[in-house]
């Protein structure tokens, strides 16, 4: 029998796989030394030495799973389409990396719910964020995702380009320091100013002063729609936290009151629960689903959430290919997001650049 104390070891250990989104794809690679074992087709792509060295050491991270993949437009231009999969909580030292890769790319895509398609879009992400909170209770101090960094990011480096447009990089910095930019970001609110303000209008003028280097960002679910299969899938997720939950406090209540027959039927119904749910995250653990087979899906609900997903995710990235700019489009999702998007990818006309030989 599980004690108190063993179980909710086993259960916190468990908590930072129940968002799925941010398990660790098994396509990670060795660690490699960065500068002389990028490969030829990667020096070749048309993506910056800078920026390749920036994804050779966050692939080198346990914290990041990168593919890089091209296409060419109908001018017969090369674009390149860098998927940056992330684990959603970090440390420190891959947080940094995560930043200094998006510094090297103007035109970012990031994973997110539409929270207007509907209430069990509300739940799975107020889920999600449920995890977020409770994870650092295993992890320790962990870090925002780069998916949050890019967003701030963009939404700092446009205000500042207009600034820089209305002249502002001409004044002398005392004038500059008495500025600042503030806006909103969920329940944060953020705000620049002073010598950070003046350190990065001085470093973003000579790029901003280029047309080519506009700083976007999209959210590559914005267009999802959802069907029957998928918004069970939602529902999976709340309950991928709550059932285990329950069984904690049902082990609590039996050590305090003693065990009756009520008692144990709801323990076995609910240890039934926890099973089948680490059997679902094993499934997904094992063969990222990209195909639109559906036997599996109805056993395995969250399969078709993340199938769906990554195909809405991998048709965003495909229709802005005429609009990426030279330095590369950098897409930021969950790791176990990024072998169905590549997938659909490759099938969609895109070819994959290795980054290491």
């Amino acid at each position: 029998m599980i004690t108190q104390r063993s179980f909710f070891v086993i259960f916190l250990l468990f908590l930072p796989k129940l968002g799925h989104a941010g398990f660790k794809s098994k396509a990670h690679p060795k660690k490699r030394k960065v500068g002389c074992h990028l490969s030829k087709k990667a020096k070749d792509s048309g993506l910056s030495k800078q920026a390749l060295q920036k994804l050779a050491r966050a692939q080198n991270s346990k914290h990041y799973d990168i593919q890089i993949l091209q296409k060419s437009d109908a001018t017969g231009l090369s674009k390149n389409v860098v998927l940056f999969g992330e684990r959603h909580q970090k440390f420190e030292t891959e947080s940094v990396l995560g930043k200094e890769v998006l510094e090297h790319f103007y035109f970012r895509g990031v994973e997110g719910l539409n929270l207007e398609k509907g209430a069990t879009a509300k739940i799975m992400s107020l889920t999600l964020s449920v995890v977020e909170k409770l994870s650092p209770l295993v992890l320790g101090t962990t870090h925002q995702s780069t998916i949050h960094d890019a967003i701030i990011n963009t939404r700092i480096n446009q205000k500042i380009d207009r600034l820089i447009m209305e002249g502002v990089d001409d004044l002398p910095g005392e004038e500059i320091m008495k500025k600042k930019i503030t806006f909103s970001y969920g329940r944060q609110k953020i705000t620049v100013s002073g010598k950070k303000l003046l350190t990065l209008i001085k470093k973003r003028a000579p790029k901003a002063n280029k047309k080519s280097a506009p700083i976007r960002l999209i959210q590559l679910e914005a267009n999802h729609q959802s069907t029957k299969l998928y918004t069970i899938g939602e529902l999976m997720i709340p309950l991928k936290l709550t059932i285990p939950v329950l069984l904690g406090a049902s082990i609590v209540t039996s050590n305090f009151l003693g065990s009756n027959e009520l008692l144990n039927s709801i323990q076995n119904g609910l240890w039934l629960g926890v099973g089948y749910i680490g059997l679902e995250l094993l499934a997904l653990e094992l063969k990222t689903p990209s195909s639109t087979q559906k036997w599996p899906s109805y056993i395995f609900p969250s399969r078709e959430l993340l199938r769906s997903r990554n195909q809405t995710m991998a048709e965003e990235i495909t229709k802005s290919v005429p609009e990426i700019p030279e330095s590369g489009m950098i897409n930021i999702v969950g790791a176990l997001h990024v072998p169905g998007i590549k997938n659909h990818l490759l099938k969609s006309g895109f070819s994959e650049i290795p980054l290491f030989r």
